[in-house]
């Protein structure tokens, strides 16, 4: 089973001060048995966190419909990939509405 993270949705992040927040939706692929199924799942960093330092909120799959995975696993990806994406912008304060295409990651699941 192969986890493919195709996108991440930058909502809403801001940088610094006691409001420091992010929330973003990541879409993914979950590759299983020559099947492919999609779904995404929120991640949040929880307001006053830093973001290089506290963990995250990955939500469980949104409108997943494919075979059941270690969650614990799904979260460290999407949480790499995630802070990997992010850090692809440019030094900003306020961020709304950004985008990253992740092409060809994959990973085991």
């Amino acid at each position: 089973m192969r986890l493919r993270v195709q996108t991440v949705l930058q909502e809403r992040q801001v940088l610094g001060g006691p409001d420091e927040h992010a929330i973003a939706l990541i879409a993914f692929f979950v590759e299983h048995d020559g099947q492919c199924f999609a779904g995404c799942c929120r991640v949040k960093q929880t307001v006053g966190a830093e973001y290089a330092e506290a963990p995250l909120e990955v939500g469980p799959p949104l409108a997943y419909e494919g075979p059941a995975f270690d969650h614990a696993r799904f979260r460290t990806i999407i949480e790499r990939v995630y802070r990997g994406g992010v850090g692809q912008f440019p030094a900003a304060q306020t961020y709304v509405c950004n985008v990253v295409q992740i092409p060809g990651h994959a990973e085991d699941l």
